[in-house]
């Protein structure tokens, strides 16, 4: 099996990151290696990991709402996320 390193050790976490992978445990998604590799993957468009969507971005930029649309089915809303409520989640791969 492979090992998935995320590109952001858990050392180097924010605060958020903390809450969004103790969310995803939560949520029961994975377990703690995915988890990890999610939140500390980088970002979002280069492979795996999180990125929270900006509304205010979202309601005033076509080109960030048209991106954003196109991810749709890999959004999850939910109260308890940290942060704007809207989340990308997954791997664009």
């Amino acid at each position: 099996m492979t090992k998935l390193i995320p590109a952001i050790e858990k050392k180097d976490w924010t605060d958020k990151m903390w809450k969004v992978y103790d969310w995803i445990l939560e949520w029961d998604y994975c377990d703690e290696e995915m988890a990890a590799y999610i939140v500390g993957g980088g970002g979002y468009e280069y492979g795996n990991g999180i990125e929270e969507v900006d509304p205010d971005e979202y309601d005033s930029d076509e080109d960030y709402r048209e991106y954003v649309d196109s991810q749709r089915n890999n959004w999850l809303q939910d109260l308890d996320l940290p942060g704007s409520h809207w989340w990308l989640f997954g791997g664009m791969f």
